[in-house]
């Protein structure tokens, strides 16, 4: 977690793994911006229902179908997840809501000067292209063909 080597100095290096740096921008790049009030009404109304007793309301984590709401749409993150052992296909509300708040970027230039890391999926649409935004220059940037492959290799 980026978060923890700026904030815990006795980090001596960082490797990230395919990072999310700003839970807020994956979300608005995963997410059409006319459908964002639709998806706020169903944080609010999962959260009154919770509020109330209720079970959390789930989404699908993934779908080929770009139209369909998921918390990583597009073909490309639904080809990743296919084939992994006892995965179910589906997240809470919650968890997405909460995805919102998470902000790496605050931290990014913090880390310095421990050594850098950043392994990232060449095809990945959503998360970070350039690394940490240009806040900070790891000194390694590694990109992976595809993260499916890392799956299946878990898998078998």
């Amino acid at each position: 977690m980026l978060q923890v080597a700026a904030i815990d100095k006795r980090v001596k290096c960082v490797v990230s793994q395919v990072p999310v740096v700003s839970g807020y921008r994956n979300v608005h790049r995963a997410v059409a911006e006319d459908r964002m009030p639709e998806l706020l009404a169903l944080f609010a109304a999962d959260r009154q229902a919770r509020f109330a007793g209720k079970a959390p309301a789930m989404a699908p984590v993934t779908s080929a179908d770009r139209n369909e709401f998921s918390a990583f749409p597009g073909k490309n993150a639904y080809d990743a997840f296919q084939g992994a052992p006892k995965w179910t296909n589906q997240v809470t509300l919650r968890s997405l809501e909460m995805f919102l708040e998470h902000d790496a970027l605050s931290y990014v230039d913090k880390i310095g000067p421990v050594p850098l890391l950043m392994i990232v999926e060449d095809a990945d649409t959503l998360g970070c292209r350039r690394p940490v935004a240009g806040r900070l220059q790891p000194r390694a940037h590694r990109h992976l063909g595809h993260i499916s492959s890392e799956l299946q290799k878990q898998a078998d």
